[in-house]
């Protein structure tokens, strides 16, 4: 993912670090996942060195990088294109927190971690928040892939991806919470919900915020369903809704349909992993669809 700092005219390009590791889970060590960030005050035509993401404070390093976080044991995959920036300057990062598995069921968490511009404008500061995390009997594998709604000042709204399971009798929902410190603690998480107080159906799948320069509006991308699902699919339709920032909730009557299953493709089509940004010429919204089986 890319952000960039208007303020200061800078330009950040996320990576993401791994390890293949035939003796692990999908041949990849989750816990070997790190983040590394370079940037670029020439628009885009020359990068500086990536540099990992560390926490700043004693006793950390590039193996132990942050609470909890050690290099090969335990990961963290930042959502490079859901950063934001605060009001101060400061950019607030999403992290979902991995486990090297080795048999292990899936157990996620999410974190934020908050860069600030050392003096001269050549480096980020980083301190890392308290995670979140969801609990068995409400999500089968805690909570992932995080996507954070700016509320002002240093008020954030996360939702993320959290997956049911039919032989628990748990539907899949995105749990929601609320930081008033810029991502550093969060309050206890709650379903999604529709101004109505309905709640807001989808599969365990990514979701997107964006803000929109031309109508000054949140905007929320999903695969939002008529009813519950226990899993992942059906991942469409894709569709597009208005986010409210003083209820933190989405307007149900705004919905509208990206794309839906054409009738001649499989039943197990997924339209999900999109990327997103706004035309910076037209203030359109620009989504890069895939279309996944």
């Amino acid at each position: 993912g890319f952000i960039l700092d208007e303020k200061n005219d800078r330009l950040l390009c996320f990576y993401r670090g791994q390890k293949a590791d035939r003796t692990c889970y999908g041949y990849i060590n989750q816990g070997a996942y790190r983040a590394f960030y370079s940037i670029s005050v020439d628009q885009g035509a020359t990068w500086s060195i990536p540099v990992q993401i560390v926490d700043g404070r004693d006793d950390y390093d590039t193996i132990c990088w942050g609470p909890n976080l050690k290099y090969g044991q335990r990961g963290g995959i930042m959502a490079g294109k859901e950063c934001v920036w605060l009001d101060d300057g400061t950019l607030v990062a999403p992290f979902t927190e991995y486990e090297r598995l080795d048999g292990k069921p899936w157990v996620f968490k999410v974190f934020c971690a908050r860069g600030r511009w050392q003096e001269g404008g050549t480096d980020l500061e980083w301190i890392f928040g308290n995670p979140i995390q969801i609990p068995s009997e409400q999500a089968t594998s805690g909570c992932c892939e995080p996507t954070i709604a700016s509320l002002g000042g240093n008020r954030l709204f996360i939702t993320m991806r959290c997956q049911g399971g039919e032989k628990e009798e748990i539907y899949s929902t995105k749990y929601s919470a609320l930081s008033e410190d810029g991502g550093m603690t969060w309050t206890n998480s709650e379903p999604l919900l529709y101004d109505d107080g309905t709640a807001v159906w989808s599969p365990a799948s990514s979701s997107s915020f964006i803000r929109s320069s031309r109508t000054s509006k949140t905007y929320w991308i999903a695969n939002i369903l008529d009813g519950p699902v226990f899993g992942q699919t059906p991942r469409y339709p894709l569709n597009l809704a208005e986010f409210d920032p003083i209820t933190t909730r989405i307007l149900k009557d705004s919905v509208r349909l990206i794309q839906d299953r054409p009738d001649d493709a499989h039943e197990l089509v997924r339209y999900t992993n999109f990327g997103n940004y706004e035309d910076r010429k037209t203030g359109d919204l620009i989504v890069t669809l895939p279309e996944q089986y």
